[in-house]
């Protein structure tokens, strides 16, 4: 395992909500329930507050980074379930400073066209949220 950071998961890293099976499996994501997203000022850990749970189960927070072109039609990206314990874990900085790491368990790396990519960045799904 190693530590996360933008550029171990690839160069743009954004936090879209897409289908996690593990979580599904175990109805996540649930109330309390830790989550990591990244956002405008780096990598945030969230607590579920607020969840409908209209066939909403394994739908959750997932961190999504461009990794390469592979030709003029279709990149790379890896993505990783942002739920604690399913495709990262947290834990203390051992240098101190009250600092956490983030450390990936599960990341893909699969491809998809670079207009589906482009839609994927510039669309905000406003009707999920994690309160």
């Amino acid at each position: 395992m190693k530590k996360l950071t933008a550029h171990s998961i690839g160069s743009i890293v954004i936090t879209r909500q897409m289908y996690c099976e593990r979580c599904a499996k175990k109805n996540h994501p649930t109330r309390d329930q830790q989550f990591l997203v990244h956002g405008q000022k780096g990598f945030h850990i969230r607590t579920v507050k607020r969840y409908v749970e209209k066939d909403n189960k394994g739908f959750t927070p997932h961190l999504v980074a461009f990794y390469k072109g592979v030709n003029n039609t279709h990149i790379s990206f890896s993505r990783v379930c942002g739920i604690v314990g399913c495709g990262l874990t947290i834990g203390k900085d051992p240098e101190g400073k009250n600092k956490m790491i983030f450390t990936y368990k599960r990341v893909s790396y699969e491809q998809m066209s670079v207009k589906d990519w482009n839609c994927l960045v510039l669309n905000k799904d406003l009707g999920y949220f994690l309160d």
